[in-house]
């Protein structure tokens, strides 16, 4: 019913809620809670080292990587100040004019940072489904355990140049599905809730007629949620992960506090406010307390009662 589909996101949100909170946590003593740690302790060293050998392998050649152009119009691209939407290009019926735009406009951005040929082809080569593929082996929710149907998937890559140095951003949104797979399992069936979030920034900088690449950040963010609302529950680990997780701000803060702290925060608190409040209460209630009494209330206790 539509109602049951209004209540589930929100148990699911509730449930993510109480995670952010510090409520509830992964599981680190199960095999998915240490096969998570694992991850995420080499995801961003594992990922550069896989992005660096790609950039020595490249020839000198001072044109946008074949791979690049192939993905072209078949995901969203930011390239400096402009951008570049999915499926645009075919649509308006001008696909190649606009992958000239498009390969001029690369060029344009990594022109004041061209100490090596390569280096063109090497942010072009990052600005594919090449990253992506290298981003999902390093990550926990990687296609090496979970898979999803076809056509869920939004890729997003930026290339900015900032002083003499190139940053790519990529990222992988995979959401609107209900049903999911394991490596070794059919497809089971999930709610449309769930989704599956990977990310990565990159530096490239050309120096000494060498390519250097460092990973600046490389995060995944994964929640499967059962068509009734439950988690579902992985080699001991609910999938609502989030790696690495968000810094604490906020309330997020303050609940993450000893339970023995947070109570004695709170009677502080609420001591302040009855302190504040209390000399325009008290005329208040006694004036109150005449009233009902000139009223009769409460009534008077017989004998018989």
């Amino acid at each position: 019913s539509r109602q049951a589909d209004d209540i589930v996101p929100l148990f699911a949100d509730f449930t993510a809620f109480k995670r952010e909170l510090g409520m509830a946590c992964p599981c680190r003593a199960s095999k998915g809670g240490r096969r998570l740690a694992e991850f995420a302790a080499a995801r961003s060293s594992r990922l550069q080292q896989l992005l660096q050998a790609e950039a020595a392998g490249l020839a000198e050649d001072n044109t946008l990587h074949p791979q690049c152009l192939k993905d072209f119009d078949r995901a969203d691209f930011e390239i400096g100040s402009e951008s570049f939407s999915c499926g645009a290009a075919a649509r308006a019926g001008n696909f190649d004019d606009a992958k000239v735009k498009f390969v001029d406009r690369m060029k344009a951005e990594c022109a004041d940072c061209d100490d090596d040929p390569r280096l063109l082809q090497v942010v072009s080569l990052f600005t594919s489904q090449v990253t992506m593929a290298h981003l999902g082996a390093v990550c926990f929710s990687g296609s090496h355990t979970y898979a999803f149907p076809g056509g869920v998937t939004q890729a997003r890559y930026s290339v900015k140049r900032v002083g003499g140095l190139i940053h790519v951003c990529a990222s992988r949104d995979v959401s609107g599905f209900d049903s999911f797979s394991l490596c070794d399992e059919g497809p089971h069936p999930c709610h449309k809730s769930s989704f599956l979030k990977t990310s990565a920034e990159i530096q490239v900088k050309s120096r000494d007629s060498k390519i250097d690449v460092e990973v600046l950040s490389a995060h995944e963010a994964l929640r499967l949620v059962w068509p009734d609302g439950r988690l579902v529950v992985h080699d001991g680990l609910e999938l609502d992960i989030c790696s690495p997780p968000k810094a604490p701000t906020g309330l997020t803060l303050f609940a993450r506090l000893p339970c023995r702290r947070f109570g004695r925060c709170l009677d502080a608190a609420l001591n302040l406010a009855w302190g504040s409040a209390a000399p325009i209460l008290r005329p208040l209630t006694a004036s109150l307390a005449l009233s009902m009494k000139s009223l009769g209330y409460p009534p008077a206790k017989s004998h018989a009662d």
